[in-house]
């Protein structure tokens, strides 16, 4: 992979996060919360 593709790449990783987080902060919290302990 050559760099502008592992920018690009990068780019769209951090992208889907931000997405993923800011409905998990919309969503209820505390389920998922209990759910990331008992997947740890």
């Amino acid at each position: 992979m050559n760099d502008e593709m592992k920018k690009a790449a990068k780019l769209w990783i951090e992208d889907e996060i931000k997405k993923i987080e800011q409905n998990e902060i919309k969503a209820e919290w505390k389920p998922s919360l209990k759910f990331r302990i008992k997947m740890s």
